[in-house]
């Protein structure tokens, strides 16, 4: 399987056929790799089934896919001298789907009892409520935290919004909130705290909205837009930041994991099923081709190493704790798995949410109050792995069993247990009594 440099094309061997998509493989930079491909009804024989040999040749395009760079394999051909096979595409009864939420639990868990399936939802109903309790706090934390951060170093709104200014797109979200704002207060009691000015249209019934308490200000925003404004005024203003001071230690480690925490806030608050988002392996198609190998510089375009800044903290305390025997996923060597581990939570937005989510929330327990800590980890350990004092895992569980052979609760231990592990958070180097 070499590269055929005339033509910029790939040898590789088709793996799988699904309806509307394939796999292919083949060997690049000594590494077996896998790659999708889209299989659209022009390829299709007489609409039913694609015909060509096992072994092809194909290009690679670059895509992005849910914020993911991924490399596609296009324009398959069949290898010269070889005999087409007959594949058949099982067309999804599209008809026949009558429930969206039915159809993802029984993909997932690999289950037809409508009894087991119907306590699954349930059980992903309570999950997800528990999630969006605390996801709802961590919000309510971010945004009076950032108040307070601000407020310490006497940072005023009016030079908050200025600096907001010089982003041409935070500028048209700044501008977008002081209308509703203007439209949803003007003459009720919070019309008192916004500062205004006459209207600049010349309209003498108008008037422009100059000012607004930040509280107001973040109130307003969604979790998407609050993690863009929560990064950019920490950059911002980092020079006139207290950098002993507590509140500056959690925002600073946060301002990038708290952004990825949407994609769980949104399943939760939507009631879109929830345990199979977060270990949905697809919901970064570049997997096929980044995890075959733990290097950072093997990616779709994506570098870990580069992005991300918890990476070393993850690949380090992996790797402390495979040496002590503890590693969920064991692929040879402490450093390779410490890779590995690393690399499998950062490269999935949505594991990497759940991830962020934990993060966060411990992190605030840690550095700022822990007074809510036993409350988070009661609502928690009935749904993920967590180690409670006094307390065990009830075998019997759902989520402990479930789906069978690779069940919830170890799919979830793979990428969560570091962080209940003190070897994580001695690598951070934050002041929190240790």
């Amino acid at each position: 399987m070499l590269l055929i440099l005339s033509e910029n094309r790939y040898v590789g061997e088709i793996k799988h056929v699904f309806n509307n998509y394939g796999i292919v493989s083949s060997k690049i930079d000594d590494t077996e790799v896998s790659f999708f491909f889209f299989i659209t009804p022009d390829m299709l024989y007489r609409g039913k089934d694609l015909r060509i040999s096992r072994n092809v040749t194909f290009k690679l395009v670059n895509s992005q896919i849910r914020n993911v760079k991924v490399k596609i394999a296009t324009e398959l051909k069949s290898c010269p001298n070889t005999k087409n096979k007959k594949y058949q595409i099982s067309k999804k009864k599209i008809d026949k789907i009558e429930d969206y939420h039915d159809y993802i639990f029984k993909h997932f868990y690999n289950e037809t009892s409508e009894s087991v399936l119907g306590s699954l939802k349930e059980e992903d109903i309570k999950f997800k409520e528990k999630v969006l309790k605390w996801v709802l706090k961590i919000e309510k934390i971010i945004k009076s935290q950032l108040v307070k951060l601000l407020s310490e170093n006497s940072i005023k709104s009016e030079e908050v919004y200025s600096v907001i200014d010089q982003d041409r797109g935070l500028k048209i979200l700044k501008e977008k909130i002081f209308k509703t704002l203007k439209s949803r207060y003007i003459f009720r009691a919070e019309f008192e705290l916004l500062k205004i000015d006459r209207s600049k249209d010349g309209n003498s019934a108008s008037i422009d909205i100059i000012d607004v308490p930040l509280t107001l200000f973040f109130e307003n925003l969604t979790i998407d837009e609050l993690g863009k404004i929560y990064k950019y005024i920490m950059e911002a203003f980092d020079k006139r930041l207290n950098k002993s001071s507590k509140i500056y230690e959690f925002l600073n480690y946060n301002k990038q994991m708290f952004s990825e925490i949407s994609i769980i806030r949104n399943s939760s608050a939507h009631g879109n099923p929830f345990i199979p988002l977060i270990l949905d392996d697809s919901y970064s198609p570049s997997f096929l081709f980044d995890l075959k190998s733990v290097w950072p510089s093997h990616n779709s375009g994506n570098n870990v190493e580069e992005e991300w800044e918890l990476f070393e903290t993850i690949r380090f305390s992996t790797r402390m704790l495979s040496k002590e025997g503890i590693a969920p996923i064991n692929i040879g060597s402490p450093l390779l798995i410490a890779l590995y581990t690393t690399k499998y939570i950062l490269i999935n937005p949505a594991r990497r949410s759940f991830f962020s989510f934990l993060f966060t929330i411990i992190c605030y327990f840690k550095v700022i109050d822990n007074t809510d800590e036993k409350a988070f980890y009661n609502d928690m350990y009935k749904f993920m792995p967590i180690p409670i004092d006094d307390e065990e895992f009830n075998n019997d569980s759902l989520l402990m069993n479930y789906p069978k052979g690779d069940s919830v609760m170890k799919q979830l231990f793979i990428f969560t247990y570091v962080l209940f592990s003190p070897v994580f958070w001695f690598c951070l180097p934050i002041t929190y009594k240790k």
